[in-house]
């Protein structure tokens, strides 16, 4: 631990040649003050302190690894590594994914954008969200359909924080849905192709898809399944593709006139990316494998793919004609 050593001369002399160049001539000159000379000590202790408290912060790590399970509509359970160096964890729940980040300075008030804000024990790595877990009277803490951000942060007292990356996940509706067709009427067809990817706009032909779903009604099938491509309704970087999706909607629309039902899948396959982006390698429309992004399972694009989920359900919400496979 560094130390201030007032009885060595040499050292002393050293500081207060530093001090010299900018302090009045009688300092050059070594007229030293006992009031002088008790501030440079004062500096050096406040130095010091703050170099103690530097080193004992950055020993503080951050909980990782965060993830969510048995999420329903008024309950999750989350679970984390913690990290090394604290004395206390907190956890930090909300809808307002500022307010979590900057550790809900408003508190658990209603309109603060945080539920919940609890410590827990160094070496915790899991906490359900119930009325039971934070001894709350009342029905539920989190409502249903609802996107929740949490975080938890590793402290050390008296001012040492570390906090993890915040995640989020997504409350389910607490209406129970029905299938718009049982399984045993479903008589389906995959849509033809070329093209293997329908909606992009440079491929999407609505006239030539009307006259191909009448064929298909015709032949006697009352359901479709469409294909598609994650990559197609969300762009490089994180952005949606909205022609895309319209083209989706345009063609839901045409089988709704027709009275047949769409099967949409939601594939976690992520091999058609370009390369550099969510673990994909090359287009496979431009020649490329498109094959060594298959079955990823990192956060990153895990979370990617919970975002995508929510974009296309709820865009997709007023057609009562959708049946969703979830590929995961």
């Amino acid at each position: 631990m560094a130390k201030f050593e007032i009885n060595k001369k040499s050292k002393m002399k050293k500081i207060l040649s530093i001090f010299s160049v900018f302090t009045p001539s009688f300092v050059a000159k070594k007229k030293w003050s006992s009031i002088f000379l008790a501030s440079i000590i004062l500096v050096f202790l406040i130095l010091n302190s703050v170099s103690k408290a530097q080193t004992e912060c950055t020993s503080v790590k951050p909980p990782s690894n965060l993830y969510e399970e048995d999420i329903t509509s008024n309950s999750a359970t989350l679970n984390w590594t913690p990290g090394s160096g604290g004395d206390y964890q907190a956890l930090l729940v909300g809808t307002d994914y500022e307010m979590v980040r900057q550790g809900c300075p408003r508190g658990i008030t209603p309109n603060s954008g945080c539920v919940i804000h609890t410590y827990l024990s160094p070496t915790q790595n899991s906490f359900t969200i119930n009325v039971q877990s934070l001894n709350l009277p009342g029905t539920s803490i989190l409502n249903p359909n609802t996107t929740y951000y949490w975080a938890v942060v590793n402290i050390k007292a008296p001012n040492c924080f570390s906090g993890s990356n915040i995640k989020s996940f997504m409350t389910l509706s607490s209406q129970k849905r029905t299938l718009p067709i049982s399984y045993s009427e479903i008589k389906s067809i995959v849509f033809p192709g070329p093209p293997h990817r329908p909606f992009l706009s440079e491929y999407f032909d609505e006239q030539k898809y009307k006259d191909e779903i009448i064929k298909i009604k015709n032949l006697g099938f009352n359901t479709v399944w469409l294909p598609m491509f994650w990559q197609d309704f969300e762009n490089p970087g994180g952005q949606y593709n909205a022609s895309t999706l319209n083209n989706l909607k345009k063609t839901l629309g045409i089988l709704k006139e027709n009275g047949m039902y769409a099967i949409l899948p939601l594939n976690y396959l992520g091999g058609i990316w370009p390369k550099g982006y969510m673990g994909g390698d090359v287009d496979l429309a431009n020649g490329g494998t498109g094959y060594s992004g298959l079955f990823l399972v990192d956060n990153f694009t895990w979370n990617g793919f919970v975002k995508y989920v929510d974009y296309i359900s709820k865009s997709l919400a007023n057609y009562d004609n959708i049946i969703f496979l979830l590929f995961s």
